[in-house]
């Protein structure tokens, strides 16, 4: 069963869930002898009324954010090194779009994501890029949930 994983796909969000997902992730490229990349998605950046690109600042601070959050996702790669093949990407844009055309792009055998505990408002207004991801993605999803002892 294991060994039809080796190419494992762990989308990262940096919340209480990333622990438990990167442990079920790195556990699954183990177990088959594969390879496991980290994807984090950053948000797109905010589309601004008229021609010109967003005031400097703004721009300057989606740039920050985007190299924090790559060094965190390349940290957790880093983490998992020596004893498994294992890199980090940081992508930006919408996350469902991102997730299902990189597990294409690097023909993954199986994508895992977190669950994070949200209100039912919340999930009732935004819904959840899992619920997204089981309509959308044509390969195997494993969603951890997060642990009763998270955030």
């Amino acid at each position: 069963m294991y060994g039809d994983m080796k190419r494992v796909l762990a989308c990262v969000d940096h919340t209480e869930v990333t622990p438990a997902v990167v442990e079920q992730a790195a556990t699954l490229a183990r177990l088959s002898g594969g390879k496991l990349t980290l994807l984090h998605v950053a948000p797109a950046e905010p589309e601004w009324v008229g021609w010109e690109p967003g005031p400097q600042t703004v721009r300057d601070e989606v740039a920050a954010g985007m190299r924090a959050a790559h060094r965190a996702t390349q940290a957790l790669a880093d983490a998992l090194r020596p004893g498994l093949d294992c890199e980090a990407l940081t992508v930006q844009g919408p996350a469902v779009q991102e997730i299902v055309e990189m597990a294409a792009k690097l023909e993954a055998d199986v994508v895992v994501i977190g669950a994070r505990r949200r209100g039912r408002l919340a999930e009732l207004l935004a819904g959840s890029v899992a619920k997204s991801l089981f309509r959308a993605i044509d390969r195997p999803l494993l969603v951890v949930p997060a642990r009763a002892t998270d955030g």
